[in-house]
């Protein structure tokens, strides 16, 4: 009876040794099923190594303080450029020399009086009109036809007499203006203008007649016919410039 009850706590109790190792060893191998398997990483990508960067193109290496800089020589294209611009200006400069409009003067009068209306005239004129070169004809043989000619006349005696004796010697009366200077105060100046009196055909065929007003001590002073006288002169100048273009 004993030996059944011994044999019965063996069945339903605890497993004997056979047993337990099999248990272990199936819980082992469900135990390596579970675990999962190691993730590879990857090998990481070589990168080349950079290919050397020509002489030409390495930067400068960074001078320290004491060094000595040396500047570096130009390219022969940078001095063609650099040997341009000077050429250039000087071509410009002898431009502007060119484009200058020669105007002469003439006057068959003489003395102190008349040069100084002559210099007080063409700085009046050059402070309104730019590259103009004023020249004086001393006799009619120095006069250039083609070029521009004013003639200036002092009034002595009547308008028609002195301004036709002025201009009876010029040969290209288009080219030329007529300044009639009157040697008056402001309040005895002529009402009407020389060029509404001289109506004659020599007159008519010149480039312009007009008034001027000069007074001793004063010389060409500040009044309505000399502003007008001024302005038409160089109206005149102007355009015989656009004419030759």
């Amino acid at each position: 009876m004993n030996s059944a009850v011994e044999t019965s706590r063996d069945t339903s109790g605890n497993l004997d040794d056979g047993s337990k190792e099999g248990s272990q060893q199936s819980a082992t191998e469900i135990k390596l099923e579970s675990e999962p398997e190691p993730v590879q990483e990857p090998e990481p990508e070589q990168i080349p190594d950079p290919e050397p960067v020509p002489c030409h193109e390495q930067k400068p290496e960074v001078e320290h303080e004491g060094e000595r800089k040396v500047t570096p020589e130009p390219v022969p294209d940078e001095i063609a450029e650099q040997a341009e611009e000077p050429a250039e200006e000087n071509k410009a400069t002898q431009e502007n020399d060119t484009d200058a409009s020669m105007v002469q003067l003439f006057s068959s009068h003489s003395g102190n009086t008349i040069k100084g209306i002559e210099m007080q005239f063409t700085e009046l004129l050059t402070n309104q009109l730019k590259n103009i070169n004023f020249v004086k004809c001393n006799q009619l043989e120095d006069i250039d036809s083609k070029e521009m000619l004013i003639v200036l006349c002092i009034i002595s005696s009547r308008v028609g007499t002195d301004a036709a004796y002025a201009i009876k010697d010029i040969n290209n009366p288009a080219n030329t203006v007529l300044m009639l200077i009157h040697n008056k105060k402001n309040h005895a100046l002529p009402k009407l203008t020389s060029s509404s009196v001289l109506t004659d055909q020599k007159f008519r065929k010149l480039g312009g007649v007009f008034d001027l007003a000069f007074f001793d001590g004063r010389g060409i002073y500040k009044c309505e016919m000399n502003d007008i006288a001024l302005k038409r002169v160089c109206t005149f100048i102007k355009q015989n410039r656009i004419d030759r273009i």
